[in-house]
């Protein structure tokens, strides 16, 4: 029992007690009814003692579980993070494939006209970092349709992706300042 909840019980105890110190045999049987109810109170706020300490260390455990699952989620701890990533462009015929562990790109063009051209295009196939995780590597459209940057959220590098419809595809790093 918690030390307030114990010396509230006792102080009670002790005024009932003083209350009744002079009754006669049948007051003292009434004073014994009551001293057996507190035990009984103080026993059932013992476990209830108990049971909110069990509850605290479940409560200490979920978290620790939740902090192995946010291990796994995105920055917004919203969902899983997966190695690849779709980038939608305003392009309506293209995406921008990102595999986040490394930073290699390539441009994803799809049609619903037989004959027309599906498949990807390589715009970076150099790996930019060897010791990547998923999630390292993301993508921030520009206000030019065809430009996007991409940026290793681990140590701030940035490059200049540029996709193109013809053979303009190209990924320039950005030169941090002094």
């Amino acid at each position: 029992m918690r030390p307030g909840r114990r010396y509230a019980v006792l102080v009670f105890t002790a005024l009932v007690t003083a209350l009744l110190s002079g009754c006669s045999d049948q007051s003292t049987a009434k004073i014994e009814e009551i001293e057996k109810r507190l035990a009984t109170l103080e026993a059932r706020t013992d476990l209830l003692s108990r049971y909110t300490d069990r509850s605290s260390t479940k409560i200490e455990e979920i978290g620790r579980r939740l902090a192995i699952v946010e291990d796994r989620t995105d920055l917004h701890g919203t969902r899983e993070i997966d190695r690849f990533q779709l980038y939608k462009t305003q392009n309506l015929w293209t995406f921008l494939l990102l595999d986040t562990q490394t930073g290699m790109l390539w441009q994803c063009a799809y049609s619903v006209k037989q004959g027309d051209f599906r498949g990807k295009i390589p715009i970076n196939l150099r790996v930019l970092d060897e010791n990547g995780k998923p999630g390292q590597f993301v993508l921030h459209p520009t206000e030019n349709i065809w430009t996007f940057l991409l940026v290793d959220r681990t140590n701030g590098s940035t490059w200049q992706v540029q996709y193109s419809l013809s053979d303009g595809q190209m990924i320039l790093p950005i030169a941090r300042s002094p």
